[in-house]
């Protein structure tokens, strides 16, 4: 058995291969190129496991090199550097380091989504960033009719039917209007694209039972019950309902020492997609549900409304992680005591 570690860049890779024992058996940069690979691994001549890091472009050679025979193994680039606190960052090094923690089974696993996985993903992540855009370029039309003193107060939706034809319709200057026209033109663009990836995502959900299940709870429609199916992927990966929140970026970081506990910030490390979504859809809940409204109100009063709002969340997140667990929808109820209850 040979163990590779592998310091994955964009075109190129550095590779340090020991054996059982710990000798260097081959070290050198080469390309990412299915060629080169095999090459080396038909010099080695034994079984061999690689391992590569989480980064830009991990998806290309992990799914090349599994599918040559090879086990990879996703590693946590950061929780790496926390073993390591090595001061002096070379590709040789990190190569070599990383070949030292998969030969002494010290490499800090990350779940690696199949390939479909990742596309799939990709789609609806798509969307998102559209829909960012769409959000910015509606904000700079609002901007620009407040700075030329008009008006939308008439209509429920501005960008509406009757909102779009007053706009047209309003005596701008000839430079303001460009811009107006530009813009709403890019909201037409965008919207035809949010459209066609919606179209997609119905394609690649429509047999994943996790959508349907996830859709019964408040708040959470067609489009963010399949990006957060989607982000989970699998439920099975996660050991406890707080791991989840916790990949959804919903919980504080702690430190704690002796009687001393300091909670800060939300951790950072997290999937941003997932916490996107359910926090998108916890904005919705508050006015639809009792149940998530009570805890909004509650947390609200002391804590203000973004930490109100973070916890209907995380709430949110540890209610979809019983629902996969155990495959069933969302219900609400009243307890014994008159309280609204989540099951």
């Amino acid at each position: 058995m040979y163990y590779l570690g592998i310091d994955c860049h964009k075109y190129f890779s550095y590779v340090t291969a020991l054996d059982e024992t710990g000798q260097v058996k081959f070290k050198g940069k080469m390309g990412n190129r299915k060629d080169d690979f095999e090459k080396l691994l038909n010099g080695l001549g034994e079984r061999c496991k690689a391992t590569v890091e989480t980064g830009y472009d991990w998806g290309i050679l992990y799914d090349m090199l599994t599918e040559m025979g090879v086990e990879v193994i996703l590693a946590h680039a950061k929780k790496i550097k926390l073993i390591t606190m090595n001061p002096q960052k070379t590709d040789k090094r990190d190569s070599l380091i990383l070949a030292q923690l998969l030969r002494t089974n010290m490499i800090p696993r990350v779940y690696a989504p199949t390939r479909e996985m990742r596309r799939n993903k990709a789609v609806l992540r798509e969307r998102q960033f559209y829909t960012k855009i769409r959000t910015m370029t509606k904000n700079k039309v609002h901007k620009l009719l407040h700075r030329n003193g008009i008006k939308m107060n008439g209509y429920s939706d501005a960008f509406g039917k009757s909102g779009r034809r007053y706009m047209e319709e309003a005596e701008l200057p000839k430079t303001e209007k460009v811009l107006l026209d530009n813009e709403l033109d890019m909201l037409d663009v965008i919207t035809s694209k949010i459209k066609a990836v919606e179209k997609s995502a119905v394609e690649i959900t429509k047999e994943n039972r996790y959508v349907e299940l996830i859709r019964t709870i408040p708040g959470l429609g067609v489009v963010l019950s399949r990006t957060i199916a989607l982000e989970i992927a699998d439920i099975a990966r996660f050991s406890k309902a707080k791991k989840l929140a916790s990949y959804s970026g919903l919980v504080p970081r702690e430190h704690s020492s002796s009687d001393h506990i300091y909670r800060g910030s939300l951790i950072k490390d997290c999937n941003k997609h997932l916490k996107e979504a359910l926090i998108e859809g916890a904005w919705v809940a508050i006015r639809c549900s009792a149940y998530f409204e009570s805890i909004y109100t509650n947390v609200k009063s002391r804590r203000g409304g973004n930490k109100a709002i973070v916890a209907v969340a995380r709430q949110m997140a540890e209610i979809i992680y019983y629902m996969l667990k155990e495959n069933r929808s969302y219900v609400e109820r009243y307890t014994a005591d008159n309280k609204m209850a989540a099951l």
